[in-house]
């Protein structure tokens, strides 16, 4: 498939997507006043209104909500996937349009809306926005794994980012993008890094690009010097790619920055959590509130999963260990037993790995499906834990990681998690540190309520490397 029908298919893509929210809008308000006018559930005091007007504001508001949306980015589709994100594009969209919508309901006095019509109006679109493009991506990602506008990506890289970048586009062709192989950097590339997949070097990419039809170039090299990033820029952009650059952890320092300054001095320091202040006060408050709820109503669950175990296998239910938290201090977590008791007995601290032999039958489904972190919830109502936030870790990796992985304690500026940003990406267990450790530190630096609650959902979706 050429460039130019790719085109046409993120066209109709977006033209389709436009479509189906000006039918979602149009349902919304329509239903408003239904609810308002004809449904009697709200007492109609001073007769029926004008209907043109409503659907003269109705045309108005698709105008201005489009256009919002259209600014917002909501129509950029390439790669892309439903997000929680964008439920929160759409209502700051829908409302910026709504306040515009009423001043110029005062501006005109002849133009009479219901307050009630307007609000309703607001949340049903909400609502239909969202679900409609739920089940639009999700439509989607049935097309792309049948090889539907798919994007050929070539990874400059032959290291472990690359690595771990193409097995993720390999394990989820939902996403939009097809691996085509790797392009390797003769200065700083191992060898044993270069493989079958490996397409030619740097200084071929222009003519691999073109005989191979790439529509995508990701640059996944860490050490890869910055005029040589700007030079290969331009290769991609000439043949008409698109181009992403996958950050190191220097990178990511740079980020983190900010300038301060004593009495005229310029000072460097890090980035600080937005976890301060009344933001931590509203996290522990949901923490403790949600927890307490799950516990009461979990306690039929904890019942069945401790009869189970007793059943399965000789030693205790929970299963106790001593991790390490915020501040680096030690608490001990709570979860059910899934292992043998003599576990480690041979071995001494390990990571879990996929078809674990140390596992019991009814282990691997309480792992499989998360259920042995259920205790943890009495964690969070100690305090020692919270909902969402790095996973904790045991004294011997902290020791051992925290002398070899840039920003590896920062991860420990807050309350450790149940679940986290690296987790619901598939990073846990015996997966790479350095990338769990990136997926921490963005959690740390780039923390809202709405990032928890996203989290909190994609855990009951994501069960990659659950073993």
């Amino acid at each position: 498939m050429n460039k130019q029908e790719k085109m046409r298919q993120d066209l109709l893509l977006q033209v389709s997507l436009m479509l189906l929210d000006i039918i979602a809008i149009w349902i919304a308000f329509s239903l408003a006043y239904w609810i308002r006018f004809e449904a009697n559930v709200i007492p109609v005091t001073k007769g029926l209104p004008n209907l043109g007007e409503y659907l003269r504001a109705l045309i108005f508001t698709v105008i201005i909500w489009e256009t919002l949306l259209i600014y917002n980015g909501l129509y950029i589709i390439r790669g892309k996937d439903f997000s929680y994100n964008s439920v929160y594009r759409i209502a700051r969209s829908t409302l910026i349009g709504t306040i515009i919508l009423m001043a110029f309901v005062f501006i005109f006095r002849n133009l009479n809306l219901s307050r009630w019509v307007v609000f309703l109006g607001l949340i049903f679109s909400n609502i239909f926005l969202s679900l409609g493009r739920w089940a639009f991506y999700d439509i989607i990602r049935h097309f792309r794994k049948n090889g539907w506008s798919v994007y050929r990506t070539l990874i400059v890289g032959t290291g472990k980012m690359a690595k771990v970048i193409a097995d993720k586009i390999r394990n989820h062709p939902e996403s939009g993008l097809s691996f085509i192989g790797y392009i390797s950097n003769p200065i700083t590339d191992e060898n044993n890094h270069v493989n079958d997949e490996t397409m030619g070097s740097i200084y071929d990419l222009d003519k691999i690009i073109i005989d191979n039809s790439i529509d995508k170039v990701i640059i996944a090299c860490p050490h890869l010097d910055r005029n040589l990033i700007f030079e290969l820029l331009l290769h991609i952009e000439k043949n008409i790619a698109d181009f992403s650059i996958a950050p190191d952890m220097l990178e990511l320092m740079i980020n983190r920055v900010t300038v301060d300054d004593i009495y005229g001095i310029p000072l460097l320091s890090l980035k600080d959590s937005p976890l301060k202040g009344w933001k931590l006060f509203v996290k522990h408050s949901f923490d403790r509130l949600t927890s307490l709820i799950g516990v009461i109503f979990l306690i039929p669950l904890f019942l069945i999963i401790a009869i189970l175990i007793k059943l399965d296998s000789e030693g205790p239910v929970f299963y106790k260990q001593e991790r390490i938290g915020a501040d680096g201090k030690r608490f001990l977590i709570f979860k059910f037993r899934s292992m043998r008791v003599d576990a480690e007995d041979d071995t001494g601290p390990v990571w879990a790995k996929p078809d674990d032999p140390r596992r019991t039958k009814l282990g691997s489904l309480l792992r499989r499906y998360n259920l042995d972190e259920l205790p943890q919830l009495i964690n969070v109502l100690k305090g020692d834990m919270s909902l969402v936030g790095p996973r904790p870790e045991r004294p011997y990796f902290v020791t051992k990681f925290k002398e070899k992985i840039p920003l590896y304690m920062s991860r420990h500026r807050v309350k450790s998690g149940i679940t986290g940003w690296a987790q619901v990406n598939g990073l846990r267990g015996d997966t790479s540190i350095e990338e769990r450790t990136k997926y921490d530190v963005y959690y740390v630096e780039n923390w809202s309520f709405l990032f928890d609650l996203k989290i909190l959902l994609m855990t009951f979706i994501s069960k990659d490397n659950a073993y």
